[in-house]
């Protein structure tokens, strides 16, 4: 039996266990069909983790886009000389570019990995409050008003 297949049973014996606090139960909890379908999309985001290539395709779109946000943020508020008296200002201008282009690679390649590290919280978050052992689970906050501990 697999590990997951065992999760899927443990879930199951849980839900059964749980009916019994049905009266105990705020109606938001979360119920066994939800936790399941988190332990699926937890599972699914555990095996398809973002790849190398999707991290390089983040930072070459971000090291483009910001600094040509920069660009026209740059003429919108009139710091693009228009005269060849300027020209000594494009000096700062390219500095300004690489440094966006830097800071848009950094963000776009980091984007995948929090946005995966968010959805796996989320989803082991939502399991946790059907286990009730989640700090705002219904079950563990009626467990702390009745006997104080928890």
């Amino acid at each position: 039996m697999t590990k997951y297949k065992a999760m899927l049973d443990e879930f199951i014996k849980i839900a059964v266990d749980r009916e019994a606090l049905a009266d105990v139960v705020e109606p938001d909890a979360v119920s066994a069909e939800e936790a399941m379908a988190s332990a699926r999309r937890l599972r699914r985001l555990r095996k398809n983790k973002p790849t190398g290539g999707q991290l390089v395709r983040g930072a070459v779109s971000g090291a483009t886009i910001l600094p040509a946000f920069g660009l026209i943020s740059s003429a919108i508020k009139g710091k693009i000389p228009r005269n060849a008296a300027g020209a000594l200002h494009y000096g700062k201008l390219g500095r300004e570019v690489a440094g966006d282009a830097v800071r848009g690679a950094a963000i776009g390649s980091l984007l995948p990995m929090a946005r995966q590290y968010m959805n796996t919280a989320a989803e082991k978050e939502k399991i946790h409050q059907f286990l009730g052992t989640s700090e705002r689970s219904p079950v563990r906050s009626q467990i702390r008003q009745t006997l104080g501990v928890g």
